[in-house]
């Protein structure tokens, strides 16, 4: 009886402090956004450290990177905003103003030139096919994103 009232009081504090956990991932939703100047420096900056081979080709291998590896011609202007969006403004495009939308723009045209590629004018982005990874703008929750297991589990799994 009192090991499995301890393994109870065990699984109990796991729970709250696996809670705490989403709750402190899920916190960076309250961050404030960067300037319109920070956000420039920020695109230069992942601009001017891509990987090797660097040059253009670097930049499509950077920005392939960002879609699970789908090539960047497969890629439209949709696409790439949609990524953007989320890398520089925290956020979907769908929630820009018409200022942060035209340096949105600026942000593609300069994308562009710098992999030496025209991306498909469309807008929308293209499919699921070639979505982004996008990590921090849906929130995480217990249940149909992160599924709680017993600490039993995880012990299980280290130790198999």
């Amino acid at each position: 009886r009192g090991l499995a009232c301890g393994w109870l009081a065990t699984e109990v504090a796991f729970y709250i402090r696996s809670h705490r956990q989403l709750q402190e991932a899920n916190s960076v939703f309250d961050t404030p956004g960067l300037s319109a100047d920070q956000r420039s420096k920020l695109f230069h900056r992942c601009l001017d450290a891509v990987p090797m081979p660097g040059g253009y080709q670097g930049v499509r291998k950077f920005v392939s990177g960002w879609f699970f590896g789908a090539p960047v011609e497969s890629l439209n202007r949709g696409d790439i905003r949609q990524w953007l969006a989320w890398g520089l403004f925290e956020t979907h495009e769908c929630l820009l103003g018409p200022e942060e939308r035209a340096e949105l723009s600026e942000y593609v045209a300069v994308l562009e030139k710098r992999a030496n590629i025209q991306f498909n004018h469309s807008e929308m982005p293209s499919s699921s096919r070639s979505c982004c990874m996008t990590p921090t703008l849906e929130p995480f929750s217990f249940g149909q994103q992160v599924l709680h297991l017993p600490l039993m589990f995880y012990l299980c799994v280290a130790f198999a």
